[in-house]
């Protein structure tokens, strides 16, 4: 395991160069296409803000600190990356933005290659199961570029995994939702098979974790649990949210293009005031 110096400067770098970043994108886009074109509404801004608060939670908060003792930490951190931060930023990133960042052909043949549902899972299924293979991750957590190098590995397919689902650039068009529906029901399958080895295990799996002080009462044993668990938690989730969001698009679409009947409009009962009911009482009479 790497010196704590390390660990302490590590998360709230990372969350500097990514703010640059963004200024720099954005200044960059300013001065390259129209203003009124990168105007954000309401829910864009809320899904960027939300995306920047679960990317300071996983890496400039305690989490930054606790992943060099607990496991779990670590889990929680790829779950808020992958699971969280990544889709909230397809949602709230501009699409003239996306589709600018785009515009060289190679770019947008590449990532419309490698977005496909097939490449999507399998890639992102590979980069989440080779980074808990017990070497593998025992270097990943040896110093900080190999540990930057597996986030930006899981950063990069992740978005590969959410483009199909969320995609913001009107060329590379999202799926139709009914799609989406079995994209995402197959996506979850090959990603369980990690989580539940690691939650049934009953052996340590990271010799990393046996030299450091252990935190909470918890054995590495259970802390591994823990991180299983919390990965399965996380991933099933955000699937989830995916799954229901997309059948409610697949029901609206289907109801603005007729194929689905609209409910019929409920009946109500006229009760005649009490003027009405004495002319009828006199009628009778």
């Amino acid at each position: 395991m790497w010196q704590a110096s390390a660990w302490e400067w590590l998360g709230p770098l990372t969350l500097v160069t990514v703010l640059g970043l963004g200024l720099l994108a954005r200044h960059w886009a300013r001065r390259v296409l129209p203003g009124e074109l990168l105007r954000l509404g309401t829910r864009q801004r809320f899904y960027l803000g939300a995306a920047w608060v679960s990317l300071y939670v996983g890496f400039g908060g305690p989490l930054s600190y606790l992943d060099r003792f607990l496991f779990s930490a670590h889990a929680l951190q790829i779950m808020l990356l992958t699971m969280v931060a990544v889709p909230l930023g397809c949602l709230g990133v501009p699409p003239v933005l996306a589709a600018q960042a785009l515009k060289p052909s190679w770019a947008r043949r590449l990532l419309a290659f490698l977005s496909k549902p097939l490449w999507a899972i399998l890639l992102f299924t590979a980069a989440l199961s080779l980074g808990v293979v017990p070497s593998l991750y025992d270097w990943t957590v040896s110093g900080p570029l190999p540990l930057f190098i597996s986030h930006l590995v899981l950063t990069a397919t992740a978005l590969l995994l959410w483009w199909p689902v969320l995609s913001p650039v009107p060329g590379l068009p999202r799926l139709h939702p009914s799609v989406q529906l079995l994209y995402l029901f197959l996506a979850g399958i090959p990603m369980m098979l990690p989580q539940v080895l690691i939650t049934l295990s009953s052996q340590p799996l990271y010799p990393v974790y046996a030299q450091v002080p252990r935190l909470y009462g918890l054995s590495q044993v259970a802390d591994q649990q823990l991180g299983g668990g919390l990965m399965l938690l996380g991933m099933h989730l955000a699937l989830g949210a995916a799954f229901v969001a997309a059948f409610a698009a697949w029901m609206r679409r289907e109801r603005r293009e007729g194929t689905l009947p609209t409910p019929p409009p409920t009946l109500s009962v006229i009760r005649p005031d009490s003027s009405e009911r004495r002319v009828v009482r006199r009628k009778r009479g």
